[in-house]
């Protein structure tokens, strides 16, 4: 007990030399001048401008293919829906009648005349073909009616010249 005493009362002084011996932290330096005006705020201004221009640009674009997407699933269901009830389109390729892949479709909108052009593949037990029609918005109705719809059968990945007209 009395060795830790000692060695305790002796630690005072040790630790106060060691304490002293550390340097002393410096006075912060000063700050850099501001830098001289520039047009790097205008640069600035004219990145974000861009930036803003092109999403709002990538916007539009996207806006205007989930329209015309939309109007195409729209118009083809009723376009499958008149096939499916024909009875030679049906005996042409057999039912069921199935769509084909979407990105093998081709779609034109005229906005001024409010109609949609549309092709797409159709395929059933008996052959393959194009389904094309045609369809018009009537009056104030959001609806699309299906005025015209032919079919082009597709043998050996040659077409017809004599497409059914419904």
């Amino acid at each position: 007990l009395a060795a830790r005493r000692h060695a305790a009362s002796t630690s005072g002084p040790l630790l106060l030399r060691r304490l002293s011996a550390q340097p002393k932290p410096k006075a912060p330096a000063p700050s850099p001048p501001p830098p001289p005006p520039s047009d790097e705020g205008a640069a600035a201004w004219a990145r974000r401008a861009a930036a803003l221009s092109l999403l709002g640009l990538t916007g539009a674009v996207a806006a205007s293919a989930f329209s015309d997407l939309s109007v195409f699933l729209s118009c083809s269901s009723q376009a499958m829906e008149k096939a499916t009830k024909n009875k030679q389109v049906a005996s042409a390729i057999g039912e069921p009648i199935t769509r084909g892949p979407w990105y093998s479709a081709s779609i034109a909108v005229n906005r001024a005349r409010r109609s949609v052009s549309c092709t797409f593949p159709v395929s059933g037990p008996q052959g393959d073909g194009l389904l094309k029609f045609k369809a018009v918005r009537l009056g104030g109705v959001c609806r699309l009616t299906v005025l015209r719809l032919s079919l082009v059968l597709t043998m050996q990945h040659q077409y017809s010249h004599n497409p059914f007209t419904m």
